[in-house]
């Protein structure tokens, strides 16, 4: 009788879809859109990570380290190989990286999230109705509120979903002159809102407002390392409105929905 001994395939490690992330010499920082968290790497592990992402096809472990030894030859073997494991797992674990066997999102999320997107349409369609009323600050209250929902019950994935299909109504052309009014309606808004609103339900609500008149508005994420902090803004045509001008020369973009 003779045995056929199976050869174990590697695992072929590659960047999760839902993460944003920008790398600069100091460093890498990584969004987790699934989770809503920031990740930072430094050293060997933004040199990692930087391997993986000129990979799209994916990278095992061995042809990793086989990478990093070829630029550091005189480091131990050992070393390399127990770094590289480390990175793997805590990447791995945090669903910044993703194997074949890399577990989908949970039943309960999609769900939440499909409910969300569903619910959108519905304010879309009360914004849109307070919009030929010429009632734009009723209509960034109702979508304070609902921007409060979705963080609430679809969490961070479900704005980024929702805001990327976010559409720009089909009107008039966009007359730039309307751009401090709406800002000014969202700002109304926010102080009538019975909650604090922070940035990221700002950005959110801006957003969603301005494509309803017609603007082609970018919903931008960006972060500061030192301390660290975290912004959210909005563009239009590349110019930061209502904001301070300043964000793009403190904070680094991370995301643009």
């Amino acid at each position: 009788m003779s045995f056929t001994q199976t050869k174990s395939v590697e695992p072929v490690y590659r960047i999760a879809p839902d993460v944003c992330f920008s790398t600069e010499p100091d460093g890498t920082i990584i969004l987790d859109i699934q989770g809503g968290k920031f990740h930072s790497l430094i050293q060997s592990g933004s040199r990692v990570w930087s391997i993986i992402v000129a990979q799209p096809g994916g990278i095992t472990r061995t042809e990793l380290i086989d990478r990093l030894l070829s630029e550091c030859p005189n480091e131990p073997r050992e070393k390399v190989e127990s770094g590289v494991k480390h990175i793997l797992e805590q990447l791995t674990r945090d669903r910044l990286l993703e194997t074949n066997d890399s577990k989908q999102r949970s039943t309960l999320q999609t769900l939440n999230c499909n409910l969300c997107i569903s619910l959108s349409t519905a304010v879309r369609y009360a914004g849109n109705t307070l919009i030929r009323l010429r009632n734009a600050p009723a209509a960034a209250f109702i979508e304070f509120a609902f921007y409060e929902a979705i963080r609430k019950f679809g969490g961070f994935y479900a704005r980024h979903r929702i805001i990327q299909r976010w559409p720009i109504t089909h009107r008039r052309q966009a007359e730039a002159a309307e751009l401090p009014t709406l800002c000014e309606a969202v700002h109304t808004a926010a102080v009538w809102y019975p909650k604090q609103t922070l940035c990221l339900q700002k950005a959110s609500v801006t957003t969603s407002l301005l494509r309803q008149h017609g603007f082609q508005a970018d919903m931008k994420i960006g972060i500061r390392k030192q301390p660290f902090h975290a912004h959210a803004w909005v563009e239009v045509d590349g110019k930061v409105v209502g904001d301070d001008q300043s964000v793009r020369k403190y904070f680094r973009e991370i995301a643009s929905w």
